[in-house]
């Protein structure tokens, strides 16, 4: 369900009649998943460097003809609910409120970096300037 609501921003009311369940019991279950990729994507999930980069940059030339790619970067709103009280920094140009799921993935698709959570309001420079990634891709 976690992914089905990441992955199309499909509304939760679409979610309770597709799995039979209550709007609440979707709303638990997709912020229960929710935290807990948040706690745990950053230890499992992590950026390639030393010789593992090279690896990185090999496969994207090899199967991309992409020298010197070391990463395929791309951001995803996905549609929330409107926070109590935070509604108006969540509101995005689609013209729903959203988080903003920022990945980069190697050459095979794997990911090797995840942010989640940025309001949706917030440009891509922004949370690209702001992540982790960023002080790596300055490297």
């Amino acid at each position: 369900m976690f992914l089905d609501w990441a992955g199309s921003s499909a509304p939760y009311q679409m979610l309770t009649r597709i799995n039979n369940i209550s709007k609440s019991a979707v709303c638990n279950i997709i912020h229960v998943v929710y935290v807990l990729c948040k706690e745990f994507v950053p230890s499992m999930i992590v950026f390639p460097e030393g010789h593992e980069l090279m690896r990185v940059m090999q496969d994207f030339r090899g199967l991309c003809n992409l020298p010197y790619c070391a990463g395929a970067i791309d951001r995803m709103l996905m549609r929330i609910e409107k926070p109590y009280h935070w509604g108006d920094v969540y509101y995005c140009y689609k013209k729903h409120t959203a988080i903003i799921l920022f990945v980069c993935v190697d050459a095979h698709g794997k990911f090797t970096f995840v942010i989640a959570g940025g309001a949706g309001q917030v440009g891509n420079a922004h949370i690209c300037n702001d992540s982790a990634l960023r002080p790596k891709i300055d490297d």
